[in-house]
């Protein structure tokens, strides 16, 4: 199995059992985006490098913060930001449109 190219969707890990997603590299453009495409919008305005983005869910808001101004955000980064928005990778890969 040769190595993932960046974007390819869905990405497994080498031996992982079947139906785990592997988390794709993206920008920080691409997670605000698809983050917006599921209904997150900004909390408040930019600040330095962060953006906090929250969502209405079930009569509670869920707030997650996007880091800016990266070409490619560490997956472990976008775990902890999936996280915080209750999204699953699952979730999560059809939301990034590619070009």
């Amino acid at each position: 199995m040769g190595s993932p190219q960046r974007g390819s969707l869905p990405l497994r890990h080498k031996g992982a059992s079947d139906g785990v997603t592997r988390l794709p590299l993206c920008s920080s453009d691409e997670i605000v985006h698809a983050l917006e495409r599921a209904g997150f919008r900004p909390a408040r305005p930019a600040r330095g490098t962060h953006l906090a983005m929250s969502k209405e869910i079930g009569g509670r808001t869920v707030t997650t913060v996007v880091i800016l101004g990266k070409r490619e955000v560490p997956r472990g980064t976008l775990h902890g930001i999936l996280r915080l928005a209750e999204i699953s990778p699952e979730e999560f890969a059809p939301l990034l449109r590619r070009r």
